[in-house]
């Protein structure tokens, strides 16, 4: 194997690597962040039934890690989370805490004149729920446009009438395919917890009491950026192992 060919395979193996690394975390992100939404909606049912005074107040679909008191949440969450929890008094929005892999949203529970915050309601999130099928699909394209591109730097470097568009066009297409799949599936899941949550007013979102969703074009053009940035890697591998070079 000849130095140019080594040297492009390696850069291969590790752009298709960061391919995934970089689309899995992208996505990971995404999903996070409709988690940590949702479970703040949820939260933000109970604790206006808490302040309205309600006997029975909606029951959360997610696992309830405390809601009572501020004393008696810190002392619950501190336990969940394995570390000492503070500031519970003072925050008057919807906070995430996160210890490792595990992670709460609080939202304050105020009194009629939301001036004192009078409990606490804390909910777990799970922001690596629906994350599973999406990383199996980028470990299984990865895998497949490696095997691509490595068939590819192949011939390359050993038929000189082998166009660099013609050996590294597959391994592109693999990527290209399931970077759409991503962004169809990150706009889908954005756009169902759109459903589930109160349209946003102008007031609605500056709410202190909401977490926002991500913006579904915004992660499409980070998946876009991330896979422009592989094929010119890919291209400029495919380049250094042609003999036509």
């Amino acid at each position: 194997m000849s130095t140019p060919r080594r040297l492009a395979s390696w850069a291969a193996v590790l752009i298709c690597v960061a391919w995934a690394l970089a689309s899995l975390a992208t996505v990971a992100a995404t999903y996070a962040r409709v988690e940590y939404a949702l479970a703040a909606g949820e939260a933000r049912l109970v604790a206006e039934a808490r302040a309205a005074g309600v006997a029975r107040p909606p029951s959360p679909r997610r696992i309830l890690i405390g809601d009572g008191p501020v004393t008696q949440v810190r002392t619950d969450l501190s336990r969940y989370l394995g570390r000492e929890v503070r500031g519970l008094e003072s925050q008057d929005r919807a906070t995430v805490h996160a210890r490792w892999g595990r992670r709460v949203v609080t939202v304050p529970v105020k009194d009629r004149e939301e001036w004192d915050i009078i409990g606490v309601v804390a909910l777990r999130a799970e922001p690596w729920r629906n994350v599973l099928a999406p990383a199996a699909g980028i470990v299984a394209a990865m895998l497949f446009a490696l095997m691509l591109a490595l068939r590819g730097i192949r011939r390359l470097d050993a038929d000189r009438a082998t166009s660099v568009y013609e050996g590294m066009i597959a391994p592109l297409a693999a990527l290209a395919v399931v970077m759409a799949a991503l962004a169809v599936l990150v706009r889908m899941r954005i756009d169902e917890a759109a459903q589930l949550l109160p349209r946003p007013s102008l007031q609605g979102r500056f709410d202190p009491l909401a977490l926002p969703l991500p913006n579904g074009q915004l992660a499409g053009l980070l998946l876009a950026l991330i896979l422009v940035l592989a094929a010119g890697v890919l291209f400029a591998a495919g380049w250094a192992a042609s003999a036509a070079r």
